[in-house]
């Protein structure tokens, strides 16, 4: 769908994911052995609970689309994934 520019079905595939993981999340916090508080976070400002420390999550790139272009242009596999795996060295957070 990302690839064909079919938008429209990757909204409803992406809401209906976000769907379905807050109903499994819902359906599994007491086995979680998440907080109130970090169900709020999850919750409020996101997150899927499983993919931490496993995946990294961008937020806004204030300076240096140059890389975000290079890294959108590399060779994928059929599941979009790069041939082979990029590794940012240097990130820096910026708190407004």
């Amino acid at each position: 769908m990302y690839r064909s520019g079919d938008k429209d079905e990757l909204a409803i595939l992406q809401d209906t994911l976000i769907g379905k993981t807050e109903l499994e999340a819902e359906k599994r916090k007491d086995e979680m052995g998440f907080t109130a508080e970090q169900r709020e976070v999850y919750t409020t400002i996101g997150g899927v609970p499983f993919l931490d420390n496993e995946y990294t999550v961008y937020g806004e790139v204030v300076e240096g689309m140059d890389v975000v272009d290079a890294i959108q242009k590399v060779k994928t596999n059929s599941q979009d994934r790069p041939l082979e795996n990029i590794v940012i060295e240097k990130v820096e957070v910026v708190n407004d």
